[in-house]
């Protein structure tokens, strides 16, 4: 990102740039083996449990 004065002012990493796909980010977190509990509560919403969701 840049300003006016064509100074950069933030970059954006869109490696991790998603939808905020609830199903991604977790298996994002289970390959990085980071999955806790007290990241579920503080995300708000559980993991589905459905085979489309796991697999």
């Amino acid at each position: 990102m840049v300003d006016s004065a064509a100074d950069v002012t933030g970059l954006v990493d869109f490696d991790r740039a998603l939808w905020g796909d609830p199903e991604i980010e977790f298996a994002v977190l289970d390959y990085c083996d980071i999955s806790q509990r007290a990241f579920r509560q503080g995300y708000g919403k559980e993991r589905a449990k459905s085979t489309s969701a796991v697999i």
